[in-house]
């Protein structure tokens, strides 16, 4: 089988995501269709394998490597509305975003620990309100109700909206369905995988979700949103220094048990391999290398959104993030006719936001085994 060059795939990916950081639009569309032509390519010639091969649709199937699955009914009439453009009248069944959203879900390190949670067909989604109050002894009166209603609020998840823009050539389209559900579905997983991390980790609040980087107590901004929190300088990471510096702050003094199991630490994947990897990694008896927990067993995810130089620190679960999918698909064949391809847009909506403003914590780790010239 044929499998694109990943690296070529993460020099692709990594100019999209510089066109996001730097808001050039421009440069993201030409990196997305350069990804769109290299999964295309790959699935192309997987076709064309499968089919020299005489193989059935069981084996494809059952060889996790093609990545094709069995369609539904509904599933199927769609992709067949798509072969035949005429389903200006044939919504994308919530199947297939539902198939999309599982996969971010166990393949995402950042997005597989967080509040990630499906909110397709709904507007409000309550979520609580900081850290939980203890329970108080008393007479029973209203003041339960009251302080039940502050534990919680309701968030409106249609707040913003994030288009993924499939670029399909028309020898795709004439694969047929299976091969159609894959590369929809990749797609539709790579687009959203770009605008989720973005947002979950620096969005500005505008017409983005909120991010972890951002001071939610402060004055935003009507032009550029929520600013950055503050960061702490840090020159190692010790246990004294994860102690003393990271993790004591995030008991309240003393007022909060933290699980460390739930913490992450987020760095770039430049800072990882230049000065944290060789802070943290160590073998065990055995002679295996961890390469990716700190001294106090907290895991540590790579993302490309966290700036150079930067290390952001919280609980996992205190971030949510609903996405959903506007199941009406747009096209046009004009925007890219001389191309010979056919421009879908699919319009997702949602809202993500830290639970509380303490929620995470950001680090200045330049000082962390310093790069010398």
């Amino acid at each position: 089988m044929n499998h694109p060059d990943n690296q070529k795939f993460m020099e692709i990916k990594n100019k999209m995501q510089a066109a996001i950081a730097n808001g050039d639009t421009e440069g993201f569309t030409a990196s997305m269709d350069d990804f769109a032509k290299e999964i295309q390519n790959s699935i192309i010639e997987d076709a064309k394998m499968a089919s020299r091969e005489n193989l059935s649709m069981n084996a494809l199937y059952m060889n996790k490597e093609y990545n094709l699955r069995p369609l539904t009914s509904e599933e199927e009439k769609f992709y067949m509305a798509v072969e035949g453009n005429t389903f200006a009248n044939t919504p994308m069944p919530k199947t297939v975003f539902d198939r999309v959203f599982e996969d971010l879900r166990k393949d995402h390190s950042l997005l597989s620990r967080i509040q990630f949670v499906n909110v397709t067909g709904v507007t409000e989604w309550s979520m609580r309100n900081g850290d939980v109050q203890a329970a108080q002894w008393g007479k029973l009166c209203d003041s339960i109700k009251k302080q039940l209603d502050m534990a919680f609020k309701v968030e409106n998840i249609t707040l913003n909206k994030l288009s993924a823009f499939v670029n399909m050539c028309k020898a795709m389209i004439k694969l047929g369905p299976v091969w159609l559900d894959r590369f929809v579905r990749e797609m539709l997983m790579e687009s959203v995988q770009l605008g989720a991390e973005n947002a979950v980790v620096a969005g500005n609040g505008l017409d983005q979700p909120i991010g972890m980087m951002k001071n939610l107590a402060a004055p935003v901004d009507p032009v550029t949103g929520y600013a950055d929190k503050a960061a702490t300088a840090i020159t190692d990471l010790t246990p004294a220094t994860i102690g003393r510096t990271i993790v004591a702050p995030m008991t309240k003094n003393g007022t909060v048990k933290v699980d460390v199991a739930d913490i992450l630490f987020m760095v770039n994947p430049l800072d990882y391999w230049q000065s944290i990897f060789s802070e943290l990694a160590f073998r065990t008896p055995e002679g295996n290398y961890v390469l990716d927990k700190t001294s106090i067993g907290a895991t540590l995810v790579q993302s490309a959104a966290v700036p150079a130089g930067k290390m952001i620190v919280g609980k996992a679960k205190n971030y949510f993030f609903g996405l959903g999918m506007n199941t009406k698909i747009d096209v046009s064949d004009e925007y890219r006719f001389l191309e010979d391809d056919r421009v879908y847009i699919a319009r997702l909506y949602g809202h993500g936001k830290p639970v509380d403003n303490d929620s995470f914590a950001i680090f200045d780790i330049t000082g962390v085994n310093p790069v010398t010239p």
